[in-house]
């Protein structure tokens, strides 16, 4: 004899939204219906250059009933081939600068050094300033320059390494960005950078987004309190929802900003 389980599920309520909140969605879905307006032609033209290039013909000038030779694959194909057959190959050079203080950079006046200090060595005699200068500068010249050249080719060692261990590839994806190009006419390319003495770039981002948050706080509370924004204006919703953000925020990450959010709350009460 089998026995029925039975779920019992208590009814939550959802609270009503507000007037802040209704008027805040509001401002919101009218900000992306501006938007999807504003770029529905151009969107609209990739659409029908994207279904083109995937059927082989487009839907106003031709049919599927009829045959269909897709030439445009064909032609994305070649013109993504010939704009990038390969990766880019970095090349890093010394930058040319006077290396020298007291060499003039003549071979004879190197050479007239050199013969000077071995009659010197010679002879038991000191070797004049003049020549032992130019030697010495010379020297150092050249060691600073091979330094120098090491580091470029180190530069283009590690440039290399990179473009050849990043996942995705690195001309996968830029085959994908030309072929994007070619049949739409738009890409884009976002070159970014993390340095080893600096914070992680999501730390950094997180960053930012909290002294936005702060600033926008501090600029709503400063209007109400000189009663420029009413009670029911979206701002003051939008205001509540970047406090409450931040108080859920982990306190590990960053200090909590409690002074000013104090402030603010006495603000708005």
């Amino acid at each position: 004899m089998h026995e029925e389980m039975t779920i019992d599920t208590a009814d939550v309520d959802k609270p009503e939204p507000t007037e802040r909140r209704k008027a805040l969605v509001n401002q919101w879905l009218a900000k992306i219906k501006h938007a999807k307006e504003f770029h529905k032609k151009s969107f609209t033209t990739m659409k029908r250059d994207m279904d083109a290039a995937l059927n082989g013909f487009e839907d106003t000038k031709w049919s599927e009933e009829n045959y269909v030779a897709n030439i445009l694959q064909r032609h994305v194909q070649q013109r993504t081939a010939q704009l990038y057959a390969k990766n880019p190959k970095a090349v890093a050079k010394r930058r040319n600068r006077m290396s020298y203080q007291f060499w003039d950079g003549e071979a004879d006046t190197l050479a007239q050094a050199f013969m000077t200090s071995e009659q010197a060595a010679n002879t038991g005699l000191p070797v004049p300033p003049a020549a032992s200068n130019i030697i010495q500068d010379y020297m150092a010249g050249k060691t600073q320059n091979k330094m120098l050249d090491n580091v470029a080719k180190t530069l283009e060692n590690l440039f290399d390494y990179y473009m050849k261990e990043q996942q995705p590839a690195f001309k996968s994806q830029m085959k994908a960005l030309v072929r994007r190009v070619v049949t739409t006419g738009v890409g884009f390319v976002k070159v970014g950078f993390q340095r080893d003495i600096d914070r992680a770039p999501e730390v950094a981002a997180k960053i930012a987004d909290v002294q936005a948050q702060l600033d926008f706080m501090r600029r709503v509370a400063e209007e109400a309190a000189k009663d420029k924004i009413k009670k029911d204006d979206p701002q003051i919703e939008e205001l509540m929802l970047s406090l409450q953000a931040l108080l859920e925020e982990p306190a590990k990450t960053f200090q909590s900003p409690s002074q000013q959010i104090e402030q603010v709350q006495q603000l708005l009460l």
